[in-house]
């Protein structure tokens, strides 16, 4: 296969992935659970998602020992 083909499927695959995403979100709103954190300094904005680290850290495990369980 020449890269143009390999650029090609992985644009596609990255559109696919992000329309994912966008679904997911609408669903399941991570980045906006209670204990993210948020600050607010004149024009300086600081966010720290705790409570969606978590989420997803939680979900990802369940899966992963769900899928490759020996």
């Amino acid at each position: 296969m020449d890269i143009g083909k390999i650029l090609i499927y992985l644009g596609i695959a990255l559109i696919a992935l992000g329309t994912v995403f966008i679904i997911i979100n609408k669903i399941f709103p991570i980045g906006n659970l209670p204990g993210d954190l948020h600050w607010q300094w004149g024009q300086t904005k600081v966010y720290f998602p705790v409570a969606s680290c978590l989420a997803v850290s939680v979900i990802a495990t369940v899966l992963i020992n769900l899928f490759f369980k020996r």
